[in-house]
């Protein structure tokens, strides 16, 4: 079984969470439970460094002296269509205990308050959420092309929520404007009664 080298918590823009069900992969299950991350550049080059020197501790380690490493590791970032450097963090759908049990894996979701979230916003966590992700490092060597670090899912911590299908004003592209029109500030002055006035039909009417 790999070491574990090192734990933390990494915070960034949210993408394609699979946290209740597992990843679909051009029609065929993963069997994995998956979250993407792009943090800041400060934070991807810090997240970057750190994978990297776990995995030169475990190549360099007596265990690992006769394997062959031919070629780059992979350290679970990459770059996507826009530029940005984001982490692809991952656990297993399904865990199977030693008595031959298959249970289902539950990724602990808190709020910002550090309070457990519901299971209908586990399950609808939208693009562009703010989130932390709670990781453990697991430096692997399946083949001499096939080696790097996986970045294990733990748990989450929502700082900022967006619902799937929902947009807010940056992920749709709009910057905040020190000064400009607060929407916040205006209370509505309609009732309920004044909407229903507005009916133009009869209320006991059937259609």
């Amino acid at each position: 079984m790999a070491k574990t080298y090192e734990t933390g918590v990494l915070e960034g823009i949210a993408t394609w969470a699979h946290l209740t069900e597992g990843e679909v992969f051009q029609g065929t299950p993963t069997g994995k439970l998956s979250i993407t991350v792009q943090p800041s550049k400060t934070d991807a080059d810090k997240m970057a460094q750190i994978a990297a020197e776990c995995f030169e501790e475990f190549k360099n380690s007596s265990e690992n002296a006769k394997k062959k490493f031919t070629g780059e590791p992979n350290l679970g970032a990459k770059e996507d269509k826009d530029g940005n450097i984001v982490f692809k963090f991952v656990a297993n759908e399904k865990i199977h205990t030693k008595n031959g049990q298959e249970l289902k894996k539950t990724i602990p979701i808190f709020d910002g308050a550090g309070n457990e979230v519901t299971n209908k916003i586990k399950g609808n966590i939208g693009n562009g959420s703010i989130i932390g992700v709670s990781y453990q490092l697991f430096p692997y060597h399946n083949s001499s092309r096939t080696f790097g670090v996986s970045l294990r899912l733990q748990g989450i911590q929502i700082i900022k929520y967006v619902p799937y299908g929902g947009h807010d004003a940056a992920s749709m592209g709009f910057a905040k404007h020190d000064g400009a029109f607060d929407g916040s500030s205006i209370i509505a002055d309609t009732d309920e009664e004044d909407i229903a006035g507005e009916v133009p039909f009869p209320a006991e009417e059937d259609f």
